[in-house]
């Protein structure tokens, strides 16, 4: 396969020692900054259950869905229509809603510190979500595959930093314990009309280092090549969609492309889609790596921190957004 024939090619995981491999997701971390991934282990049975869990969860009632949220971490239910991720285009804001849920750390625990994205999931209980039928059901389905997204997410990494000519473990040290949200999202059978400023999800670049995408195989994600035409990404089952976000385009001195996407949806059926974010931990040091400069290219981006990063980013897109 070449990425002339197939902008966005497959990366079977179970090769992550394979030569070929890593050229070829090199290549595409250079072109498109998208990716099919294979191989990547995770159960059908379990991505079936995380699917039926999501369209239970947006099933309830708008009282019980407004009761799960948590603006403070930003975890928890965001309403339809809240976010806005293109405000230069868009006159209202996206056609869906969602729901966040990360590393649960509870109040009392050592390591709580809600400024770093540090707390509590906001899940559904017979007391808040008293029209859910089973509760511990949806729970136990979300931190398994959470964990297992953690896991694959690891193994990505390590494929990417092969890929910058790097050691395979260059980057575990920053991953020991990483930012990892998983992001439920449903979308309205609603279609979008681009021209009146009407997105499921406006036009932009996802904010840290890799998403990777689960939906329910309803078409309406598109991608922006390098000459500016927009893509559809078919779906392709039992495989998931990866996108690089910005934080690894900085820390690869813009060589690996976080590359601008969007949702159009058809308005003939709603949609369900479950971004997994898998980021660094808080406090490790985003630097364009020197593998990535030279004398004739020199870093681009002033050194940071992932949770700064993070941080400035979240503020721009959330306005209720108040970790503290």
């Amino acid at each position: 396969m070449t990425l002339q024939n197939n902008p966005i090619p497959t990366i079977r995981l179970g090769e992550i020692n394979d030569a070929e491999t890593v050229s070829l997701l090199r290549s595409a971390c250079i072109d498109s900054g998208f990716f099919y991934l294979e191989g990547h282990g995770i159960d059908e049975g379990l991505i079936a259950d995380v699917l039926e869990q999501s369209r239970i969860l947006f099933g309830l009632s708008e009282e019980s869905k407004k009761a799960l949220s948590d603006p403070v971490l930003s975890r928890g239910y965001t309403a339809m229509s809240e976010e806005t991720l293109d405000p230069r285009k868009q006159k209202y804001g996206d056609t869906k809603e969602g729901f966040y849920i990360g590393k649960h750390v509870p109040a009392d625990h050592p390591e709580f510190n809600p400024a770093k994205f540090k707390g509590p999931n906001r899940m559904p209980s017979p007391e808040i979500t008293p029209d859910m039928a089973d509760c511990s059901q949806f729970c136990s389905v979300m931190e398994t595959y959470h964990q297992e997204m953690c896991r694959v997410g690891f193994r990505i990494v390590q494929l990417l930093a092969l890929s910058l000519g790097l050691p395979k473990t260059y980057f575990d040290k920053d991953f020991e314990d990483p930012l990892a949200l998983l992001r439920l999202l449903h979308y309205a059978a609603v279609k979008s009309k681009p021209e009146e400023g009407l997105y499921a999800a406006g036009e932009h670049t996802d904010y840290g280092m890799i998403t990777l995408l689960l939906t329910d195989g309803t078409p309406g994600l598109q991608v922006q090549l390098k000459n500016g035409q927009w893509i559809d990404v078919e779906h392709r089952k039992g495989a998931f969609v990866v996108n690089l976000g910005d934080m690894l385009e900085r820390w690869s001195n813009g060589l690996f492309r976080s590359t601008t996407h969007r949702v159009l949806t058809h308005g003939e059926s709603e949609r369900y889609s479950m971004p997994f974010f898998y980021e660094p931990n808080f406090d490790a040091r985003v630097t364009c790596l020197d593998v990535c400069c030279s004398r004739d290219n020199p870093p681009k981006f002033e050194p940071t921190t992932s949770g700064e990063h993070l941080l400035d980013k979240y503020r721009q897109t959330h306005a209720d957004f108040r970790p503290e």
